[in-house]
């Protein structure tokens, strides 16, 4: 109910005010780095050569390493949207997963003879260019790591989140890219199509996503300056998303037509979880459904 779900937001935000606070301890930057770029695609591919591609727009990314081992990066984005260009053999009508606010409907671009020309309409509009005063901050999303508190955040805040969902497309995109897909792993370009570097493989990904064993065994021998027993403590997980404008549209499995459109003014996810527990909580405030079968 409605209190319940009120006091497991609380019970969120004291964990990450902890994280917050304990954080700053010994807070000096041994590593700073910051990126910005027009534009970045990245697509992972499946062995047949399709695959999907994630396109964002005006992007700044920065990353940091303190002196404490703990790390904090944070992606601030204008327009966004997620493309699958998986082969599939039953009918597609939409093939946008997921988007931010478009320069116009994602009906319209499913539409044209250049379908999901997106890029060439935000060009057309001047969006590339240095003068351009549009939509440029519609999400971030701050990931944190802290080894003194074995714990992980990630913070993602967006003015705008919408999602077509369809469960036989899921269902093939979970086949296709989370049980492998192509050894080629992910690629990166920037405006232009310039590669900004090897293809990432699975393995690689993997290591920069997690702690290295000799990171975690050096941590351990440091002296504990936080008051706080490392040794006794448990990994965390905390994950906070806060949504300006939240739309869910279901499609037909039979024909990928619109069925069911879910809408909300606010949409608030927090979850943590350890070894031991797990805790979800969502609120959606404004909730409007409707009808959109023909």
């Amino acid at each position: 109910d409605a209190e319940a779900a009120l006091d497991l937001s609380k019970v969120t935000q004291q964990y990450l005010s902890r994280i917050q606070q304990e954080s700053r301890v010994g807070e000096v930057e041994k590593v700073y780095v910051e990126l910005a770029l027009q534009r970045l695609s990245a697509k992972v591919l499946t062995a047949r050569g399709d695959g999907i591609e994630a396109h964002l727009v005006s992007i700044v990314a920065t990353s940091s390493v303190l002196d404490d081992g703990s790390t904090s990066s944070r992606l601030a984005m204008g327009y966004f949207w997620i493309y699958d260009g998986l082969s599939v053999d039953f009918l597609r009508e939409q093939r946008l997963l997921a988007h931010s606010t478009l320069p116009r409907s994602a009906e319209s671009f499913a539409e044209d003879d250049d379908a999901y020309d997106i890029m060439g309409e935000l060009a057309r509009l001047g969006a590339f260019d240095e003068s351009y005063e549009g939509a440029s901050d519609l999400a971030e999303v701050t990931v944190s790591t802290s080894p003194s508190t074995m714990t992980t955040t990630i913070d993602g805040k967006f003015s705008s989140l919408c999602i077509n969902f369809n469960p036989l497309v899921f269902r093939q995109v979970l086949k296709d890219i989370a049980s492998g897909g192509s050894s080629d792993g992910v690629l990166l370009e920037r405006s232009g199509g310039i590669d900004l570097g090897q293809t990432f493989s699975e393995d690689i990904v993997s290591q920069a996503m997690s702690y290295s064993r000799d990171d975690r065994d050096r941590q351990d021998k440091k002296p504990d300056t936080t008051g706080s027993d490392t040794s006794e403590q448990e990994g965390m997980l905390v994950i906070s998303a806060r949504m300006g404008c939240f739309e869910i549209l279901t499609r037909s499995p039979s024909d990928d037509r619109p069925l069911l459109r879910l809408a909300a003014t606010t949409a608030v996810v927090s979850f943590h979880s350890t070894s031991e527990e797990s805790a979800a909580d969502v609120s959606l405030d404004n909730v409007i459904i409707e009808d959109r079968r023909d």
